[in-house]
């Protein structure tokens, strides 16, 4: 696989090249089909691309990271599934992980290993809190930790690939957006966030990014979040209309 252009890089063809990779008879015949995440593939060329990595470099990351971002979250899925697609999800979620390690050993980056391994200690701590703490954990407490567990990858991948720390706001920021769109999409699935909270918590990350300069703003990454964020607002404000709660 190879382009020019990260950005040529659409989410259907880094996808589909995770899913050959996890391909499985056992796991064709249960119908388990680990897809990868949308917003972790979008934040992560992202930040790939503003790091000017070459592209074949940054392919081969980017689609280990979505692959180890895919295996955790299916770990998460073991409970909505029954019987002998709960075992599924468990060795689907491994066999995720396994050729994370395989493709960056070819990458040969043992820094960035190091770095993503230390990301998925904070993500399983940060799980078992969660766990240990619910029902009574306060919501800005499981916003922390949802966070952490949503966003220690990119903080990772930044760290190895923008070591400046310029970025830090903004991914905060970004990801901020992306677990408040989380917990406030599905309205079956019990809520720990009020709309409410998720507006103001929305409209803090909003606010952080504002009052970067100017000139970190017109930034390509800084763009990208503003423009997130934004539609994750609008979309807020008509579901908070829709259920009268403003």
């Amino acid at each position: 696989m190879a382009w020019t252009n990260l950005s040529d890089l659409s989410f259907d063809d880094i996808n589909d090249w995770v899913q050959r990779y996890v391909d499985h008879a056992y796991l064709r015949a249960a119908q388990v089909r680990p897809t990868a995440s949308r917003f972790h593939f979008g934040a992560a060329r992202t930040i790939l691309q503003t790091a000017g990595v070459p592209s074949d470099t940054a392919v081969p990351v980017l689609s280990a990271v979505l692959l180890l971002q895919t295996g955790l979250s299916m770990h998460d899925d073991v409970d909505r599934v029954d019987g002998l697609n709960r075992q599924l999800y468990v060795l689907a979620g491994d066999y995720c992980s396994s050729w994370y390690y395989a493709i960056l050993a070819e990458v040969g980056d043992e820094a960035l290993l190091s770095t993503l391994c230390d990301a998925v200690v904070r993500i399983n701590e940060a799980k078992m809190a969660c766990y240990l703490g619910m029902p009574d954990i306060p919501p800005r407490r499981y916003m922390e930790l949802q966070e952490v567990i949503q966003g220690a990858l990119l903080f990772a991948l930044a760290q190895h690939y923008l070591p400046d720390g310029g970025w830090i706001t903004q991914i905060q920021s970004l990801v901020r957006g992306y677990v408040v769109q989380r917990e406030t999409a599905n309205p079956v699935v019990p809520r720990y966030v009020t709309l409410r909270q998720a507006h103001e918590w929305l409209t803090e990350a909003r606010d952080r990014v504002m009052r970067l300069q100017s000139n970190v703003r017109q930034q390509p990454f800084a763009a990208y979040v503003m423009e997130y964020l934004g539609a994750i607002k609008s979309s807020l404000e008509s579901q908070s209309l829709a259920e009268g709660n403003r």
